[in-house]
């Protein structure tokens, strides 16, 4: 299954052991907050704004999800699992937090090393497509906006880089604008099939209406609208 992946600026911190490799924390992804911009995501090729809303991660913390912790979401070098006790998700006003215990492996000091240098600033997350229901659209303005309302996670972790969503447009596979953009536009048809509805209603209630109007009501009706005219 293919999963979506989303980046942003982390605050990395390594927590030296003297016994064992360092281990690290960091927050794989924050919660919407409306005076902060910086906590939603642009997808401009999709002109969508994606944002994460708090208890999107309640059944990742209350389940038994199986997360791995992942380095720019390689797969081939892992550096901890929640299974195996080496990934804790915790969960808090901010978002959600990861601590990883790496291995004792040379990739893995490295990445201590990138982070401590400051050469790895950003965290991510990569999550399944949303299923239906656990996501929501609304409109600010002339924007649309996607709500993130429940997440399965597949894999947290450091990131190379991570880019404030608000001001800046990066890359996305073609299977996740896919998505984005086929519930968009099932969403749109589902609000024009709605108002069609409601206007076909009040179409018909008119008609039922208007015999049943007094002469008295049809001859004020009429007054205004000459005065109106």
């Amino acid at each position: 299954m293919n999963t979506m992946q989303r980046y942003l600026p982390s605050d990395l911190t390594i927590e030296e052991r003297a016994d064992k490799m360092p281990l690290i924390h960091g927050y794989a992804a924050v919660y919407h907050q409306k005076d902060d911009p910086g906590t939603q995501f642009t997808v401009a090729a999709a002109g969508v704004i994606e944002r994460v809303i708090p208890g999107a991660f309640d059944e990742v913390i209350s389940g038994n999800a199986d997360v791995v912790a992942l380095f720019n979401h390689d797969l081939n070098r892992p550096l901890g699992r929640t299974s195996a006790g080496t990934l804790t998700l915790s969960n808090d006003a901010r978002g959600l937090r990861y601590s990883i215990d790496p291995p004792d492996t040379q990739y893995a000091r490295d990445l201590v090393a990138g982070i401590q240098r400051g050469d790895i600033r950003g965290s991510s997350f990569g999550f399944y497509p949303p299923k239906r229901g656990e996501t929501a659209w609304k409109s600010e303005g002339n924007q649309r906006i996607r709500e993130l309302r429940t997440l399965r996670i597949r894999d947290v972790g450091p990131a190379t880089t991570g880019a404030y969503a608000s001001a800046d447009t990066w890359v996305r596979s073609e299977a996740d604008l896919a998505e984005i953009m086929s519930e968009a536009d099932a969403i749109i048809a589902e609000e024009a099939a709605a108002m069609a509805a409601v206007e076909a209603v009040a179409a018909a209630a008119l008609r039922i209406a208007k015999p049943k109007l007094s002469r008295s009501a049809i001859v004020a009706r009429a007054r205004t609208i000459d005065i109106r005219s």
